[in-house]
């Protein structure tokens, strides 16, 4: 057991390997989630922050920032990304060492402006991915705004950015944009306004389909109906009372009390209630020729012969 905790504790407070990056809280507040190191025991955690906080932010993190509130990443290389309002990101890989610098983004919501450092070697790599493209560069001020589930918005200010969807690739340069959807091909076109993300469908729960009460109705009094009229067999009968306040099925070994629906709940199925034995008939005495005590049965001796 104590070798166990030892190694427990090793796990829980072993440090993160890889680079880390830091988030300034700009305006509103910031959220954190972080996967925990040791699996299969530790909880993801929260980490929180207000408008002037540092937050550190490791590989695996994930940033949230609310639709009033703005932050900044700021990574080893010099590069920076401003999260706008509204906005979820994912830092996928990060990584700074002696092999290169590899940076790997995963816009899931929101509007980011990425302003990278010029990368040295053609080792380094950084890359912004949205459910429907990756942007790579090399050193550039572009812009990335997930649209939808399919569909994302990419504008460079400065520099050059590798679009890619699939199997096609595109260049766009400074002051170009594209726009990406799934099974549409990318179009460079002159740099224009941001377009705002697509509205995403919900169900409406008050246009949710309700059952029709009449037709319900009347399917109940139509199971109440064949509740009443059960098939009986040969030995078993079928007593409905109409004037009493109750249907009283009898059979051969036992019988059921049911309550009838009443008003205004006419036709629904009454569950059985109170199971009632059939009335016991009068046991009769034993023969004579099983009495052990012959003098006290109740059946005269045989005459002797």
């Amino acid at each position: 057991m104590g070798l166990l905790a030892l190694l427990t504790g090793v796990v829980a407070f072993s440090p993160v390997k890889g680079a880390n990056a830091t988030l300034t809280v700009t305006e509103g507040e910031a959220i954190v989630l972080r996967e925990s190191t040791v699996p299969l025991v530790g909880r993801p955690s929260e980490l929180h922050g207000s408008a002037g906080d540092t937050l550190v932010i490791q590989a695996a993190d994930t940033i949230q920032v609310d639709a009033t509130s703005t932050a900044t990443l700021w990574l080893g290389n010099g590069s920076t990304v401003d999260l706008l309002p509204g906005t979820t990101l994912e830092m996928t890989e990060l990584v700074d060492s002696d092999t290169g610098f590899r940076a790997r983004l995963t816009l899931v919501t929101g509007q980011t402006v990425n302003r990278v450092a010029r990368l040295l070697s053609g080792r380094d790599v950084y890359e912004v991915r949205t459910p429907s493209s990756v942007a790579s560069v090399r050193g550039t001020v572009f812009t990335v705004k997930v649209l939808s589930d399919a569909s994302s918005y990419i504008a460079v200010d400065e520099g050059t950015v590798a679009v890619s969807q699939e199997s096609e690739q595109v260049l766009v340069q400074p002051g170009e944009e594209v726009t990406t959807a799934l099974g549409a091909p990318l179009v460079v076109q002159p740099k224009g306004e941001v377009p705002p993300a697509l509205p995403t469908t919900k169900p409406d729960p008050t246009t949710t389909s309700q059952p029709d009460s009449t037709a319900t109705e009347t399917g109940s009094v139509a199971r109440a109906e064949t509740a009443v009229s059960l098939p009986t067999t040969s030995s078993t009968t079928t007593t409905a009372i109409a004037t009493a306040p109750i249907t009283f099925l009898a059979g051969p070994t036992r019988a059921a009390l049911y309550l009838p629906p009443t008003p205004p709940f006419l036709g629904r199925i009454p569950a059985p209630i109170l199971p009632i034995l059939p009335p016991r008939l009068p046991t009769p005495p034993p023969p004579a020729s099983l009495c052990r005590q012959p003098d006290r049965c109740r059946f005269p001796r045989p005459p002797h012969r």
